[in-house]
């Protein structure tokens, strides 16, 4: 039987720390759940108030972090169309917002 999907969008996720509780609830989420789920984590290329990515981040990709997929995107492709995209590839069961108050992940 295959796993559900679930599709997270998030501001913030590690290596990211600066944001705090969201990085690390949304970490847990999906390592605690990730043997009855495929997760997948759409995000930011830099952590809480930096004005440069992360280093040594490939962007814009999918990396497997053995237990889930993470995307770094980069401020360029932070975009309605993008977000589509990604929510037609992937197909999931179910879409997970961290953050009502996201402009560029939620709203």
């Amino acid at each position: 039987m295959s796993k559900k999907k679930i599709l997270i969008f998030v501001d913030w996720f590690v290596p990211a720390f600066k944001a705090g509780g969201p990085v690390r609830s949304v970490y847990n989420l999906v390592s605690r759940f990730s043997d009855d789920y495929d997760f997948y984590i759409i995000t930011g290329d830099r952590d809480l108030g930096d004005e440069k990515p992360f280093i040594e981040t490939e962007f814009n990709e999918w990396k497997d972090m053995n237990s889930f997929k993470v995307i770094y995107l980069t401020r360029d492709q932070q975009k309605l169309s993008r977000f589509k995209s990604f929510i037609q590839d992937i197909n999931p069961s179910i879409i997970y917002l961290n953050s009502l108050f996201s402009f560029t992940f939620t709203l």
